[in-house]
């Protein structure tokens, strides 16, 4: 696979410092930054177009917003995937009535924001951020890599 030096992929601990590396992040206003994790503020100031999302399924929407203006974001950040994909469990599968369901909703759901609403936002601009905890890179990587290789 061909390096993107516009494409990252930033994991690791709890607390590593992931959102603090954006602080060097150029052209913080056509960066949106989608906050999974309920507000919890960036460590620095910036310019960032900041939006917080409490259902996961916003997503789609913003990403869609993005595709369709092309030219106002040159980046998007998403912080973090886990706790999003912890929040759709939250919100989709406990107390669904009908867990099996959602279940599977909740495997279809990551492909999807990758292949349906990432993979166009890379095609259009050819940048995007994500920070994940440790514990979900070997998911980020069983999706990214295919994800990547369609792009091309």
């Amino acid at each position: 696979m061909s390096e993107n030096p516009k494409s990252i992929l930033i994991a690791g601990e709890s607390g590593a410092g992931k959102s603090s590396c954006l602080r060097n992040l150029r052209g913080g206003e056509g960066v949106l930054y989608i906050n999974c994790e309920g507000g919890k503020p960036l460590p620095f100031k910036n310019k960032f177009k900041r939006v917080t999302i409490d259902d996961p399924e916003e997503i789609f929407d913003l990403y869609q917003q993005v595709i369709d203006n092309p030219g106002r974001f040159h980046t998007i950040v998403v912080d973090t995937i886990s706790f999003m994909m912890d929040r759709f469990e939250s919100v989709h599968v406990i107390g669904s009535a009908n867990t099996m369901q959602q279940w599977g909703a909740y495997g279809q759901f990551f492909k999807t924001l990758m292949y349906e609403y990432v993979a166009k936002f890379f095609l259009a601009t050819q940048s995007c951020w994500v920070t994940s905890t440790l514990n979900s890179m070997r998911t980020l990587a069983n999706f990214l890599t295919p994800c990547l290789s369609k792009v091309r």
